[in-house]
């Protein structure tokens, strides 16, 4: 059923009017692709055709103009003692030849394996060739029957399972680096196989054009054991992102732990031996005196804990600074805590709290009809193009009964897991300038069909314009399902996609300012800024900014494609400037204004897209 939507959109000027965007809407989201239930997925531009393309867990979906077609699957990884392994992929120019190349990682004992790739533009062909598998220090796993370990670390192949990744360029080198964050290996209702937790790895990319390596340099930036373990145990990595949020040059890290486990917030600078280092300033105490973000996950006066899970660097205020947005996980024992972390970044490297934005058990305001969330991935866009970011969160398994809006789960894991968990909606929520508001039902998104949703990405996958969804089932039952819903929702709003195209030519790597520059541009930081209040000059609430990332979040990877701007009603000539921070360049002064190493690109027309090229 349709739903009428009526959209308001004002700004106070300082000249003393008001700037408004208005429409009336018949929005609506339609489902257009199923695919099978895999948990996991990867949205990327995989073969650079200008499409973003969907690895739906091992299976390459090529997007023909529009159109879903396989071309097959990546190969699996060896798997300790068994026969292959590996449920996830993270595309990426590894080896700097103009080609993106995939990283194969999995929830089991697997090796961590990339792979060359060679893929066609014109036929989506995709052809997997060597391969480097990752070695470095690690604590060796003594199998099942095992208390955690406290030998030496050893140095051999990953034996322990990954379950997300950041790709980054960390040394300013030009070449993409990879943190590989360390999930459980065992089971939490089978007594026989207790759960075990291994060290995260930051792995150097020591690659040239058409050889992969990478080497471990974890201990050697300050990711050491002792500032990675809390009561003397490694801990379980749930989301993953990495950015330059405070714009110094050197990309940060923002680790989502499970079970209760603080989170990680690892600051880059540089420094050391290599050239930079990472500080974890939380010392396990909870709250990061340095960032002002509360990395606790077990509330104070509550009984109960929150688990960590997807995180995202958006823009949601459109200052020009990247903001952080956490999605938490309980099952039934959160009831009343605040799921979703919303924490705005002050431009001075510190966050200030405002989750308050987040309507209902997200927020933390105890909405009745919801369950008290199990958030597991957030996903952003604007996706009715009026220049400010939604949010899709995804909620899994929940609360202990049935409420409004829910259903009982049927799952696979017998009375006991049926007996607490309910399957939940993801929920859309659109951004009003100050909150954001819950259009779920509007949008076509809440119905029997679309629960359960583990993991999810917001793109324009057909390139007309507006972004679609596209969700994964998580936990539900085996007729659970993997979906594209595209947006069909009427929209006077003008918007520009921004292709990132550094370089392309593999015999010559170009510079920006005497540092290389990654293929992928990975990240990268674009802004647009319009002239809401006409004085000519970029104020708080008209720079638009987008990250291009190579994260992990809840499950889906978010691999380069074409950054999506929407604008509203502005025409081109509101539009000061297009700008781009190049991976590893400072974009402040030491006073806090805007550095001179932005490069500027004009505007010559809206609702197209730009592809944009490096210039030394």
């Amino acid at each position: 059923m349709q739903n009428s939507v009526h959209f308001v959109r004002c700004w106070l000027l300082t000249i003393g009017w008001v700037f408004c965007f208005c429409s009336l809407a018949q929005a609506r989201f339609r489902q257009a692709e199923v695919l099978p239930k895999t948990q996991t997925a990867a949205v990327v531009d995989y073969n650079k055709d200008g499409y973003t393309d969907i690895i739906n867990g091992m299976e390459v979906f090529w997007n023909q103009n529009g159109k879903l077609v396989s071309k097959g699957k990546v190969p699996r990884t060896p798997k300790e003692g068994k026969a292959t392994c590996g449920n996830q992929t993270a595309w990426a120019d590894f080896d700097g030849d103009g080609t993106r190349d995939v990283l194969v990682f999995g929830f089991a004992p697997c090796r961590d394996r990339v792979i060359k790739v060679r893929s066609s533009r014109t036929t989506g062909i995709v052809t997997f060739l060597t391969h480097h598998d990752i070695q470095g220090w690690d604590v060796p796993w003594t199998g099942w029957n095992c208390s955690y370990p406290n030998g030496k670390e050893v140095l051999g192949l990953n034996q322990n399972a990954t379950w997300g990744v950041a790709v980054a360029d960390v040394d300013r080198d030009g070449k993409l680096d990879i943190y590989l964050g360390r999930g459980r290996i065992g089971d939490m209702t089978t007594p026989d196989k207790p759960e075990y937790y291994g060290k995260d790895w930051l792995v150097k990319n020591a690659s040239s054009a058409g050889t992969l390596k990478f080497v471990d340099i974890t201990n050697a930036v300050g990711m050491t054991p002792e500032h990675q373990k809390k009561d003397g145990k490694y801990r379980h990595v749930e989301g993953m992102g990495a950015a330059d949020y405070d714009l110094n040059g050197f990309p940060d890290f923002f680790i989502g732990h499970y079970r209760g486990a603080d989170n990680f917030f690892w600051k880059g600078a540089g420094g050391g031996a290599e050239g930079f280092l990472f500080s974890n300033a939380s010392e396990q105490l909870g709250q990061q005196q340095s960032t002002g973000v509360n990395l606790s996950n077990a509330p104070s006066g509550s009984p109960w804990v929150h688990h960590g899970g997807g995180v995202a660097w958006l823009d949601f205020n459109n200052d020009g600074f990247l903001d952080l947005i956490e999605a938490r996980l309980h099952h039934h024992e959160g009831a009343g805590q605040t799921a979703v972390r919303l924490w705005r970044n002050k431009g001075d490297g510190t966050f200030v709290d405002e989750s308050y934005r987040i309507p209902g058990d997200a927020g933390g305001s105890g909405e009745e009809g919801y369950a008290s969330g199990h958030y597991k991935c957030v996903a952003f866009g604007d996706f009715d193009n009026d220049g400010k970011l939604d949010l899709y969160l995804t909620r899994s398994v929940q609360s202990p009964s049935p409420l409004p809006k829910q259903q009982l789960f049927e799952g696979s894991g017998g009375d006991r897991m049926s007996r607490f968990f309910v399957r939940g909606f993801g929920r859309m929520l659109r951004n009003d300038g100050d909150r954001f508001i819950d259009v779920t039902e509007e949008l076509n998104l809440h119905n029997p069909e679309h629960m359960d949703v583990f993991a999810a990405a917001m793109f324009d996958f057909d390139n007309d314009g507006k972004l679609d969804l596209f969700t994964c089932q998580g936990w539900g039952t085996s007729d659970g399902q993997n979906e594209l819903w595209r947006n069909e929702t009427p929209s006077d709003g003008h918007w520009l996609a921004v292709d990132l195209r550094p370089w392309e030519n593999s015999a010559r790597t170009k510079s920006f300012r005497g540092l290389p520059v990654n293929s992928d541009a990975i990240g990268a930081i674009v802004q647009i800024c319009i002239d809401l209040n006409g004085n000519k000059q970029p104020d708080p609430g008209e720079i638009l900014t987008r990250l291009q990332q190579g994260n992990t979040t809840g499950g889906m990877f978010l691999g380069p494609q074409p950054l999506h701007f929407g604008l509203g009603n502005c025409d081109v000539g509101r539009i000061l400037w297009l700008r781009v921070l190049w991976p590893g360049q400072e974009g402040l002064k030491p006073d806090g204004a805007w550095s001179d190493n932005w490069q500027y690109f004009q505007v010559p027309a809206l609702d197209t897209k730009m592809t944009l090229s490096l210039s030394e």
